[in-house]
């Protein structure tokens, strides 16, 4: 876990539920190892080998058996990237800016990039692999729609890149990028699994179904809590079911461009077994409350009721119910 003592000082625990042992990670993020880092869309690596966050949309990857951080520096004009999905551990899929434009592209930890999906008039965001699938959230100036594509390895990843001399490499990047800057439009076939004119964010996956939340209404310069409804949507047919309703501080919205701002991430439903347990925002006790959303029966029901204290990010661990509080 993630804890903030002071502004600019973060550092990463290690919690065993089994004795109840709270452990400082010898590597966490303190003034003198990450000062001046912006952590954000913290994960584990697959195979737990390490665990990954974007810095100020940048990207760095922190292996258990190294004592720093490794800055991962794109071969590729990319910036700016704002979510990702693991393949493995050394590749994986993420969304990031291309002249001014969201779009999904491969990526390797040695900087190696190949695009999947980029358009100047729509946005990618919120990538998800699945099997050999992979699922994003599409946007245009008129509507959201969730899509998918298949996955396959560019073929700029079955090159031995360590075997290749320094002019070898340069070439290779001169050649790539004057490939990128030359088309308005890199695609691939891809399917719409659902669309919408609703504002859809983050998006979560299953065997069957993707999950995402879905915008009420527009965000309110006068309101300080933001509706949101948290809804499953059939990969196979597109079938749209809304499952429960919850309220979240604006804070975590950017009421600008309509997207999630970090702290949003502890207010992510949790699933376990047929349960989903949430935080909604109760205005009249001004705090977050846990509820659980009963999948078998559908319907909500209040586990812990704020009453000054903010109770979310729910987990679960050996069938016991952990979570996090914070007075006012």
């Amino acid at each position: 876990m993630i804890h903030q003592t002071v502004e600019g000082q973060l550092q990463l625990h290690r919690y065993y539920p089994e004795t109840g042992l709270l452990q400082k990670e010898r590597y966490s993020f303190n003034q003198e190892m990450l000062h001046g880092y912006s952590v954000g869309r913290f994960q584990l690596l697959p195979d737990n080998v390490g665990y990954s966050f974007l810095d100020n949309g940048r990207l760095r990857i922190k292996y258990a058996d190294r004592h720093s951080p490794l800055s991962v520096d794109f071969l590729y004009p990319v910036y700016g990237m704002n979510g990702i999905a693991w393949i493995d551990a050394c590749k994986g899929v993420m969304s990031a800016c291309y002249k001014e434009h969201f779009g999904l592209f491969y990526f390797m930890v040695d900087g190696r990039v190949a695009p999947i999906v980029w358009a100047q008039d729509k946005q990618y965001m919120h990538p998800q692999c699945a099997n050999e699938w992979i699922y994003c959230v599409e946007k245009d100036q008129e509507r959201y729609a969730i899509v998918t594509c298949k996955r396959s390895d560019p073929d700029i990843f079955h090159i031995p890149w360590h075997a290749l001399s320094f002019d070898e490499r340069s070439h290779m990047i001169m050649h790539a990028a004057d490939q990128w800057i030359a088309p308005d439009d890199m695609s691939v076939e891809k399917h719409v699994v659902y669309s919408s004119h609703r504002w859809i964010g983050y998006l979560q996956l299953d065997e069957v179904n993707a999950y995402c939340y879905f915008l009420h209404e527009n965000v309110s310069e006068n309101k300080e809590i933001v509706s949101v409804s948290w809804c499953c949507i059939s990969l196979a047919t597109g079938y749209y079911q809304e499952l429960f309703s919850f309220c979240i501080p604006k804070v975590c919205m950017n009421h600008h461009s309509g997207g999630l701002i970090e702290s949003i991430w502890p207010l992510i439903p949790r699933r376990h077994n047929q349960t989903y347990y949430y935080s909604h925002y109760d205005e009249m006790l001004n705090a977050l409350g846990l509820y659980a959303y009963d999948l078998t029966t559908s319907t909500s029901q209040s586990l812990i009721a704020g009453q000054e204290t903010h109770h979310f990010a729910p987990c679960f661990y050996n069938d016991l119910l952990y979570y996090a509080t914070a007075s006012h």
